[in-house]
């Protein structure tokens, strides 16, 4: 959907010092029209 019920975010934190690397994969599908996606790997700030 297109509204705030569908609008999301996330964080990962590690706690314990531990390095991890994540992966962000968003795909969308904008009202059948317009598909796609991207993705975030393995930032270390």
């Amino acid at each position: 959907g297109d509204d705030e019920a569908h609008d999301f975010s996330a964080k990962v934190e590690t706690t314990n010092g531990t390095r991890i690397i994540c992966e962000r994969p968003m795909y969308f599908n904008y009202n059948g029209w317009c598909t796609g996606g991207h993705d975030v790997v393995g930032f270390i700030p």
